[in-house]
């Protein structure tokens, strides 16, 4: 049974750079025995609690804030706090078919343990499946995307640079509309739980993870953020000839521009291990593409480019210093030049220049390569900025 506890509200979402008005409202779904409730804090940001035995197994008892959609979508939401007193207690995201307790869901938890869980039902009245990860956290951003009958779950702490995958399921809902937003069960019938949110957000967008592996690598990348510096951890083969496999944290920019970064260190598989800067027409792994990186075999910096799609990879080098480097890469027109100086020191140096058509938008970012299928090396490396702003990485990352 679903007793509407609270008056509809109306909560204005971007959705394809327009304000759509979407009536919301808050209830309890099966059997609870203490009403739960829900608070517009404002500007994304939530109080909900909830009562309820669970949302598992062939029928769910908990607290649900909702909104009524029938187009594919992305839901984010950040967990500030959760108060509850039993490890499977349960707030997040979920995408329902409909209110009734048997329903079809898709839904990604913070549990009372700190896992990150995708759990799903994918039949009216089935049992319940599960999917799940330790974030040894409550602090974390959730994300569930509905793409047709495809339902993917991301998540990251405030440490991590960018999203992980946890998890996708094919669900098929009967109708057209269907339910998202914000449910919380204790697990404790009677018991309430109580979970802070912020930055709630119901986009009529279907997100993906960018191309962070280029070609096939063996190993997926890991980025991980702290006290200001970004630490990598890619394999692959190398990054050269006519076809390359790394690791690449990037983002589109297009227009002239002017990409810095202060590399700290790579600590290698081998010899041949890379890191640094790139500018690279795609993510395909032959595309053209621009690259600053410290190279061990080298001993210093090398300059990479490879002009055309499929063509040799070509270079130079600067024999200097290999860590704690200052990186400066500019385009200007088809033109990239590269640039580099050592922390301590005031002036640059230009390493080269390469004519290369990228098309109008092109990847910039940051390349790692163990050049060892499947194991990872590892680049320290912060301040990636351009034209002195900091990268954004949070709008699609």
């Amino acid at each position: 049974m679903l007793h509407r506890s609270f008056l509809f509200y109306l909560l204005a979402l971007r959705a394809c750079n327009l304000s759509v008005v979407v009536a919301q409202t808050s209830g309890d779904i099966g059997p609870v025995n203490a009403a739960g409730s829900s608070v517009d804090l404002g500007n994304g940001s939530w109080n909900v609690t909830g009562s309820g035995s669970d949302i598992w197994g062939y029928t769910d008892s908990f607290h649900f804030l909702h909104f009524n959609k029938s187009n594919d979508l992305s839901v984010t939401v950040f967990s500030e706090n959760f108060e509850q007193t039993y490890s499977w207690a349960k707030a997040g995201l979920q995408i329902r078919e409909s209110l009734d307790k048997k329903a079809a869901h898709a839904s990604l938890f913070i549990t009372g343990h700190q896992y990150a869980a995708m759990q799903w039902r994918s039949v009216f009245g089935q049992s319940s499946s599960s999917s799940h990860t330790v974030l040894y956290t409550h602090n974390a951003w959730l994300r569930l995307t509905k793409e047709g009958n495809k339902f993917t779950s991301y998540y990251k702490t405030v440490d991590d640079l960018v999203y992980t995958k946890l998890n996708e399921e094919i669900i098929e809902f009967s109708g057209t509309n269907f339910y998202v937003g914000i449910p919380v069960t204790s697990h404790v019938n009677g018991q309430l739980a109580t979970f802070t949110c912020s930055n709630f957000e119901i986009l009529d967008d279907v997100y993906h993870l960018p191309v962070r592996d280029v070609g096939e690598t063996g190993r997926a990348i890991e980025v991980v953020k702290a006290d200001g510096i970004t630490t990598i951890k890619a394999a692959g083969t190398g990054i050269g000839g006519t076809t390359d496999s790394f690791g690449y944290v990037n983002k589109k920019f297009s227009g002239d521009i002017n990409v810095t970064a202060h590399l700290y260190l790579l600590a290698e598989e081998n010899l041949d291990s890379k890191g640094g800067l790139m500018i690279r027409a795609s993510g395909s792994a032959d595309t053209p593409h621009v690259s600053l990186l410290t190279n061990p075999r080298a001993g210093g910096l090398t300059m990479f480019y490879r002009e055309s799609a499929g063509g040799e990879t070509l270079s130079k080098t600067a024999g200097v210093w290999d860590r704690n480097m200052e990186l400066m890469m500019t385009t200007t027109g088809n033109s990239v030049t590269c640039y580099y100086k050592h922390k301590s020191f005031a002036d640059w140096y230009e390493l080269g220049t390469a004519t290369i058509d990228m098309g109008t938008d092109f990847q910039v970012g940051v390349a790692v390569t163990s050049a060892s299928y499947g194991r990872h090396a590892t680049l320290q490396i912060s301040d990636i900025s351009v034209d002195g702003v900091p990268i954004d990485w949070s709008a699609d990352s």
